[in-house]
């Protein structure tokens, strides 16, 4: 039930910046262009709303553990394997939300809080899209299928 809801949480939401027009997402971010804009300042800013975005109110009563999040890394590979399902847009949104959060989040908020994880999933595609080079799933240069032997 976890890996449905967050699935429908990435796909429902897109990126909203374009990853070839830097001045643009400085404007969308609210940065300081003045003295020029460099990737780095943006991915850094995303990261920082990432966080932002999925902290957890300490009176909350429901939540996610990380290590329940991190679980869906492991239901995506078995649903892969097993379905043939394409793991990567999902694999890459739970990368960014793990380097972004890294140690100071045990836990998030429950995937009802729609906002926030739209907020979120928003800003990881936008990372995702001006960062490419840093995606957690190898690509296969050969289109070829993993095989594997029993």
């Amino acid at each position: 039930m976890l890996l449905d809801d967050f699935k429908k949480m990435v796909d429902r939401y897109p990126a909203t910046i374009p990853s070839d027009n830097l001045s643009e997402a400085y404007s969308r971010l609210s940065l300081d262009s003045s003295k020029g804009c460099s990737r780095e300042q943006v991915t850094k800013k995303l990261c920082q709303n990432i966080k932002e975005a999925l902290r957890l109110d300490k009176s909350a009563t429901e939540k996610i553990s990380k290590t329940g999040l991190l679980k869906l890394q492991s239901e995506l590979i078995y649903r892969h394997l097993l379905y043939g399902e394409d793991p990567a847009e999902y694999l890459k949104t739970l990368k960014v939300i793990n380097d972004s959060c890294g140690r100071d989040a045990d836990y998030f908020p429950p995937f009802s809080e729609k906002d926030k994880w739209g907020r979120a999933i928003t800003h990881c595609k936008n990372f995702n899209k001006l960062s490419p080079s840093a995606s957690p799933v190898p690509s296969d240069k050969n289109n070829q299928k993993l095989i594997i032997d029993d």
